[in-house]
């Protein structure tokens, strides 16, 4: 969470953050930038040189409202339905983390003219392998990511996009509200998807992982959280487990949370 005191400098709340880089995409000044810290999560440098005090960056911020929109009975009193998909192609339907459903409806957003462009989360060729992108029809579904298990500041590549047009956007709910507040002022009309994410990770899942695998402390080859089937298989550099094998202890006891997360009161968005 970022604010600004009563002499103009910018705050930053570590445990209040829930890492969705909704303020570096909101930084037009380049003043805002990200580094690793030594907690498994990244941190926000302000350089106030270069800042113009817009107030963009933390009037996008979504930690603030996380913990008053609360998962209760007049929230699932608005869910009109409820189904269970899957993706029809087995190819997909088996690589992808949860059936392939939510890669199938943002390829049928833009193929159907429901959306005019996308913002997912993409496989990249360096740490943290994954980042966010544009997307645009025809797309090769493959490229999307699988569900990540660390802090990736998933917003950050997010660009203008032109009044009038409709966006489809795959997130978590602390990131599609940050989503919203980003593109609420420009016109453009978000089409969500929504991603039930629980808990999200920070690093030491991570290392927790290696370690599952027997990999070397200075091994960074990239992990697949995800994929294989249901619940699916976590592999790095040949070694493989099941998903439900490393899962358990890490989301029954909480354990390698983001700070943030403890004050979401409704993952569901």
């Amino acid at each position: 969470m970022i604010w600004f005191d009563e002499g103009e400098i910018l705050q930053f709340d570590a445990e209040r953050c829930c890492q969705c880089g909704g303020c570096l995409a909101a930084c037009d000044a380049g003043a805002l930038e990200r580094r690793e810290a030594g907690d498994g999560c990244f941190e926000i440098v302000w350089d106030e040189g270069s800042c113009t005090r817009c107030g963009l960056c933390v009037s996008v911020c979504p930690a603030p409202e996380l913990p008053r929109k609360a998962l209760n009975e007049e929230a699932l009193g608005r869910i009109r339905a409820a189904y269970i998909g899957y993706a029809a192609d087995g190819e997909r339907r088996r690589s992808s983390s949860s059936g392939g459903v939510a890669r199938s409806l943002v390829e049928s957003a833009l193929e159907t003219g429901a959306a005019d462009e996308a913002y997912c989360l993409v496989s990249s060729g360096e740490p943290p392998w994954v980042e966010g992108a544009h997307l645009e029809r025809g797309f090769y579904p493959a490229v999307l990511a699988n569900s990540t298990y660390r802090p990736v500041p998933f917003l950050e590549n997010c660009r203008a996009v032109d009044r009038g047009r409709t966006l489809a956007v795959t997130g978590t709910n602390c990131q599609l509200l940050a989503l919203e507040r980003l593109y609420g002022e420009r016109g453009v009309e978000l089409l969500r998807i929504g991603l039930l994410c629980k808990q999200q990770k920070h690093l030491g899942f991570t290392r927790f992982i290696r370690r599952r695998l027997r990999m070397s402390v200075e091994e960074e080859e990239q992990v697949s959280y995800r994929g294989d089937g249901w619940p699916g298989r976590i592999s790095s550099a040949g070694r493989s487990l099941d998903f439900s094998a490393a899962a358990a202890l890490a989301f029954d006891k909480w354990l390698w949370t983001l700070p943030g997360c403890m004050y979401c009161a409704n993952a569901m968005g």
